[in-house]
């Protein structure tokens, strides 16, 4: 279980500090490797997530102008993609987790710093996934050939 009362104290996504997020998507990633979701299901998110990301890096200096463009053509982008992560997590109880931590990362977004914290918050979730996802398939591959695995 999460908690997620690291994310709810902060007044700004931005205002989280680098090291702690890394450390609290480290912990994110090895709860999504314990309940045997797949990176695959995962990259269903994160392919929104990209879609909305490629259309803010590509006019990104417009929305750093223009904050009411930003929230009407990226911040509403981004919080549909709660209602994505609730369809999902409908499909797949074992999501909650994950919608959780992403909802609450999602509703501190207010701006594009915060925006972008956000995609390095999501992206370092996937990074340990895939590498938690990896020692535990070599950790297994190595029981089956009779070691002892890491």
């Amino acid at each position: 279980m999460i908690n997620l009362q690291e994310i709810k104290c902060l007044q700004k996504l931005s205002n989280w500090d680098v090291s702690k997020m890394i450390g609290f998507s480290e912990n994110v990633a090895k709860g999504i490797i314990d309940k045997k979701i797949t990176i695959t299901q995962i990259r269903r998110f994160h392919s929104h997530i990209t879609k909305i990301w490629s259309r803010y890096s590509m006019n990104r200096s417009l929305y750093l102008k223009d904050s009411e463009k930003f929230k009407r053509e990226i911040l509403d982008e981004i919080i549909f993609v709660k209602a994505f992560l609730a369809y999902q997590t409908g499909r797949q109880e074992e999501l909650k987790d994950l919608q959780d931590v992403l909802s609450g990362a999602i509703d501190k977004i207010q701006d594009h710093q915060d925006f972008e914290f956000f995609k390095k918050f999501y992206d370092s979730i996937i990074a340990y996934v895939k590498y938690y996802e990896q020692m535990k398939s070599e950790h297994y591959e190595n029981l089956q050939r009779g070691g002892r695995g890491r």
